[in-house]
């Protein structure tokens, strides 16, 4: 069973590969490798799943004390 513990380093962890690729997209844009439409597309949808990862993070922690 895991731990609150191991649950906050896991959705810890999600969220740093959620920034990197946020980030990534970033770039692929400045450098055109991605359209608009594309970019928006999977801007908005890293952006939702950090925004769900980030509310889910102080959930556990606030119920884990």
């Amino acid at each position: 069973m895991n731990t609150a513990y191991e649950k906050l380093s896991k959705i810890e962890i999600e969220i740093e590969a959620l920034e990197k690729k946020k980030n990534k997209l970033i770039d692929m844009r400045i450098e055109g490798s991605l359209d608009k439409e594309t970019y928006q597309d999977k801007y908005n949808e890293t952006i939702k799943n950090l925004d769900d990862k980030k509310r889910r993070n102080r959930n556990e922690r606030y119920f884990s004390m």
